[in-house]
């Protein structure tokens, strides 16, 4: 849903968070929105695809 240039820079992937979310709640994960960047902290909430 949305990307970071400083993460591919540093990680080599886009999407640390969204991707971090997605892997924990694992097969048929979805997320909530897009990411949320509040100073030097980024949340993404993923939910299990059995979830309404």
């Amino acid at each position: 849903l949305s990307h970071s240039d400083l993460s591919q820079d540093v990680a080599g992937t886009s999407s640390v968070s969204e991707a971090s979310a997605l892997a924990v709640v694992g097969k048929g994960a979805r997320l909530l929105g897009p990411r949320t960047v509040l100073g030097p902290v980024t949340c993404a909430i993923a939910i299990s695809g059995d979830a309404p």
